[in-house]
């Protein structure tokens, strides 16, 4: 392999009883996540950035494969996930048609434009992802063509790679084939635990510039703990709720606490890797005080950012 990830590459089958014109090898063991085979479909063949009104792509048809897995890993950035695949493709003959790098790609626009599994699927940290295409003509004329999307959280890398082949590569079958994620509740921290027993807990640690919303360094391992728990549990949704003291009037400080719950939710999407459609921001300014106002050490406790659990299943 050309990657600088020269140790030994993990094979990985894809469903049983198909034959993908490319099958990947991953830098270390995946587990299968979806899939999903059709005898006869279109096949967008990406060949650009999202041009701000569409996603430019070569219109093809045949039998189309998707297949998605998860890599558990704290180690790779995206491109090392991407790499040894580039490599395999071009050793194989393919020509590299487009390859883009998150923003590069068009960012939001581009990754929901492309034909990317829903969750629980596929994953796609909308602040770190890459993408490929590819093609090539077989021995017997066939084309032979492929997207792959790479994106990954501080744990876990996915990869989803759409295939256009010939009869001969892929099972004639339109019945998608979804490996689901197990709906028990993953917890590893007493955070999480709060979450699933109280259905709510104070950010500690979490604090602002005087009247801004500039978060300060403090709290950023009760900011790890929320995106570890929703990204070990996809299914999960939460609120977070911004508070204040009650110096200054209600509108004021509704406005300010809900900026502040917001100015956190952009940190865990777009610095830690939490999916958007995770989480929603309110505030409620000083309406709901966990202690006194009379005193300073009251008004900074009730100075706070809480995270709400809103799934109901």
């Amino acid at each position: 392999m050309k990657s600088a990830l020269s140790f030994i590459f993990y094979l990985v089958a894809c469903i049983p009883g198909a034959a993908f014109a490319f099958t990947p090898a991953f830098p270390l063991p995946a587990q299968p996540n979806a899939s999903e085979v059709s005898d006869l479909s279109s096949f967008g063949l990406i060949s650009g950035p999202w041009d701000g009104d569409k996603l430019p792509a070569v219109q093809l048809e045949g039998q189309v494969s998707k297949q998605s897995w998860r890599i558990p890993t704290s180690e790779l950035t995206s491109l090392q996930l991407l790499s040894p695949l580039r490599d395999q493709l071009t050793e194989q003959g393919y020509d590299l048609v487009f390859e883009c790098d998150t923003e590069a790609c068009g960012g939001f626009d581009f990754r929901f434009a492309a034909d990317v599994f829903h969750e629980p699927g596929m994953h796609v940290n909308l602040g770190d992802y890459r993408f490929l295409s590819a093609r090539r003509t077989s021995a017997n004329g066939d084309s032979q063509a492929l997207n792959i999307m790479i994106s990954r959280t501080p744990e876990t890398g996915f990869v989803q790679i759409n295939q256009l082949g010939s009869a001969a590569d892929t099972p004639s079958t339109t019945e998608p084939v979804i490996t689901p994620v197990p709906v028990t509740p993953v917890v590893s921290s007493d955070l999480g635990q709060a979450l699933e027993t109280r259905g709510h807990a104070v950010l500690e640690g979490v604090t602002f510039r005087s009247g801004g919303t500039t978060l300060a360094e403090s709290g950023m391992s009760s900011l790890a703990a929320v995106a570890e728990y929703l990204q070990q549990n996809p299914s999960r949704r939460v609120t977070l709720v911004g508070h204040t003291d009650a110096v200054g009037g209600l509108a004021g400080n509704v406005d300010l606490s809900k900026r502040r719950a917001q100015a956190v939710m952009q940190h865990l999407i777009a610095e830690l890797g939490v999916r958007a459609d995770q989480i929603t921001a309110d505030g409620v300014g000083y309406l709901a005080p966990r202690a006194s106002n009379l005193t300073d050490a009251g008004r900074e406790a009730n100075r706070r950012v809480e995270v709400t659990l809103t799934s109901t299943e």
